[in-house]
Order: C-alpha cells, then sequence, then structure tokens
C-alpha cells in the first residue's frame, strides 16, 4: 500500500515494530524489549514541491497577507471618513489624528506580528530571523515620521487623503522588511536538511521528512498566525472612531451639567418590593435608557456612535472599549402607611460587566450590587442595541 502523505516511507521498521500516524509527524512504537519511540516531523507540499520552494511559496503568502492588512487599514480609514461626513473646512489637531490613526495600526501590525514570531521560536538557529517584527515595526515608523510633518490644526479630509495616499509606502516596507528574512531561513533549512539527507530523510515528491520539516512547518505556522490576527476593516473603522471618541475631560462644567467625556452612559430605572421574608422581587421602569449613550466633545457625535456600532459588526455597544457607567435608580416600594423611597448609585465597568466598580450614592453597596448582579436586569442593559451619541 503506497504511503499517505504523512507516513514515512523512508524510515525502516525493525520486526515487532507498529506504526501510527498523528498530525504532522509519524510515530513508530516499537516493542517493549527495544524501548524505542522515534519522531520525526513531516511537512507536505504540492507534488514536486521542495522544501526550499515550499519556504518561497509561504512568503509570498506572507506577501499577500500583508497587503491584505493594509487593504483593509484603508478600507477602515475610508469607512469611518464617509461615516462622519466631515467638511472640507473642518479641522483637528494632527497631533490628535496621528495618535488616533498611526498608534491604531502600530498597535494592531505589532499584534499580528507578534503571534507570527512566536511561530518561529521553535527553529533552531533562527535568532537573527525571527526579528522582523522589530524591523517591520522600523520601518513602517519611518514612513510614518516621514509622513507626519503637519503641526497644529490640519484639514481632516486632506489629512486623511493623504493618509490613504501614503499607505502603498508603508506597505512597500512591510514587505521588504519580511521578504529580507526569507534567504536566512532558506540557509537555516538548507543546513538542516543536509543533516537529514545524511541520516536517510530528505526531500522528495513535496514531502520533506526530518528535522528539516520543522522549519517547514514552522514557516507555514507563522503565516497562519499573522493571518488569524490580521483585523479587518470594521475592526480598522471601530478602533478609529473609538480613539477619536475618547476624548478626555468634562463637557461642560459640572453646575452646568457637564459630565465625564470619551464614555458610554447608561440609566436603569427599578422599582423594588420586599416581602416579609425578605424576597426582593425587581421590576424595570418604563423611563429606563432605550439606548446606549457616546458622550464625547467631538462635533457630530451621533455619527461617531453609529460608526462604532458599524465597527463592531454585529457586536453590541458595552462591548466598545470605552468606559461604560450606569446609573441606577431603584423605588423601594412601600406598603400600608410607609412611603415610596427613593435609592441611587453608579456601576463602572470597562470590558467585562461582571467585574465592575460601584459608587453608591443614597443606596446601599449591598442593594447596589443585588440590583446589579440581577441576570434580567444587567441583561436589559447588555442587550440593548442601540446608541447615540452627545456633546454636552
Amino acid at each position: 500500500m503506497a504511503p499517505s502523505a504523512n507516513k514515512l516511507a523512508w524510515v525502516r521498521k525493525t520486526p515487532g515494530g507498529s506504526a501510527s500516524a498523528k498530525s504532522n509527524v509519524k510515530t513508530f512504537d516499537f516493542g517493549d524489549d527495544e524501548g524505542m519511540n522515534i519522531v520525526v516531523p513531516v511537512a507536505t507540499g504540492h507534488a514536486g514541491d521542495t522544501g526550499e520552494q515550499q519556504i518561497k511559496d509561504q512568503f509570498a503568502e506572507m506577501q499577500t497577507a500583508i497587503g491584505d492588512y493594509w487593504t483593509n487599514y484603508r478600507d477602515g480609514i475610508a469607512l469611518f471618513q464617509n461615516k462622519m461626513s466631515f467638511s472640507s473646512e473642518e479641522k483637528a489637531e494632527a497631533q490628535v489624528l496621528n495618535a488616533v490613526f498611526d498608534v491604531v495600526a502600530k498597535k494592531a501590525l505589532g499584534a499580528a506580528l507578534d503571534a507570527a514570531t512566536s511561530a518561529l521560536e521553535a527553529v533552531p538557529g533562527a535568532g537573527e530571523a525571527i526579528k522582523f517584527g522589530v524591523e517591520v515595526a522600523e520601518a513602517v515608523q519611518k514612513e510614518n515620521e516621514r509622513a507626519a510633518a503637519a503641526k497644529g490644526d490640519v484639514e481632516l479630509v486632506k489629512y486623511l487623503n493623504d493618509l490613504i495616499s501614503g499607505i502603498k509606502a508603508k506597505r512597500d516596507a512591510s514587505r521588504k522588511a519580511i521578504q529580507d528574512k526569507m534567504d536566512p531561513l532558506l540557509k537555516i533549512y538548507v543546513d538542516q536538511a543536509k543533516k537529514d539527507k545524511a541520516q536517510g530523510g530528505g526531500d522528495s515528491g513535496g514531502r520533506v521528512v526530518g528535522d528539516a520539516a520543522a522549519v517547514v512547518n514552522a514557516v507555514k505556522a507563522w503565516v497562519k498566525a499573522f493571518e488569524a490576527k490580521s483585523p479587518t476593516a470594521k475592526y480598522f473603522q471601530e478602533q478609529f472612531s473609538r480613539t477619536y471618541a475618547d476624548t478626555p475631560g468634562l463637557t461642560d462644567l459640572i453646575s452646568h451639567g457637564g459630565r465625564e467625556a470619551g464614555k458610554l452612559y447608561y440609566r436603569l430605572y427599578l422599582d423594588l418590593e420586599i416581602d416579609e421574608n425578605g424576597s426582593k422581587q425587581w421590576g424595570i421602569k418604563d423611563r429606563t435608557s432605550p439606548a446606549w449613550k457616546l458622550v464625547t466633545k467631538r462635533k457630530d457625535p451621533d455619527r461617531l456612535a453609529e460608526s462604532l456600532l458599524e465597527g463592531l459588526d454585529g457586536g453590541k455597544p458595552w462591548q466598545i472599549d470605552l468606559e461604560k457607567k450606569v446609573f441606577i435608580q431603584v423605588e423601594m416600594l412601600g406598603s400600608g402607611i410607609l412611603m415610596n423611597d427613593w435609592k441611587e448609585g453608579w456601576i463602572f465597568f470597562d470590558n467585562n460587566p461582571g467585574q465592575y466598580r460601584m459608587s453608591p450614592l443614597s443606596i446601599e453597596p449591598k442593594l447596589l450590587k443585588a440590583a446589579w448582579d440581577d441576570p434580567e436586569i444587567r441583561a436589559h442593559a447588555l442587550n440593548t442595541v442601540k446608541i447615540t451619541g452627545d456633546n454636552e
């Protein structure tokens, strides 16, 4: 019977041996008296492909992945720009815009490159070859600095158009930094393949057997890791919107009703009846917020809120990466001659509604906690899919 793609035809099986396949390696379990277990890596490509060709093909795929990254970055800018509909005269501080667009790109690219780098760490002698992440980041940073000559207030539309025009240089710099690492990795592969051949392994018919196969498989994992971490255009839109909306400070003086900007607000109005046995019966009033509210100091806060939600691509407003502030008012229902009483407090959380901070005002901390921990009450807030914006 002809061996399958992951079978090893080149290893001689001694009498009494049995074979079993596992992923990209071939394991031979010998009899107990021999006490041996041989595990050999296998890398499979197209028929007739050498290991070197498989590595070159992976570098070509990585070039495509880098291109897709910068295409999604460009499309994310376009989605943000189209949703905001900035006027040709509208201006913003260049330093702020650089923080919005360059920092987001650097962070996302760094995460993808870090994930890819870890896939190559197992390759012996690849220390220099895997420094591509640092060099790509440095190459992109140089392009950012070259493009960031503008100071002070700049016209938003022109800034964004120039940013899109400069993407090609960043993409080309990224590709070059990665391509420069192909020859060092090929050398590692060739050196290892020579050792494998001397031991009975080698490269034949699209299948590489031996430690050199581990190099090929690591390069394949490198590409897949980058592709898996590479963001979509919608992700970039959401990140641009979030960073742009995250304005520090207050919308106005507190005495004039000012609120902390760069936050998401929600208001829960509840009633509570406690029976003689201490059991709580909660009710959610109609006054409760129909939508989360983005508070920012930017113009057109409603458009910014819509862009945030669009970028989530099916997510809920509470999943936006801004601090959430939930106001809770509880009407304590009286009985007989007792009058109703109102208690108030705040719940604050970032990305996990189960990990929150409390600010009791007139409400007891235990009661505020009980309200937010009630599954129905919390679900009412988290399942709200609408969002509006406000800059007052």
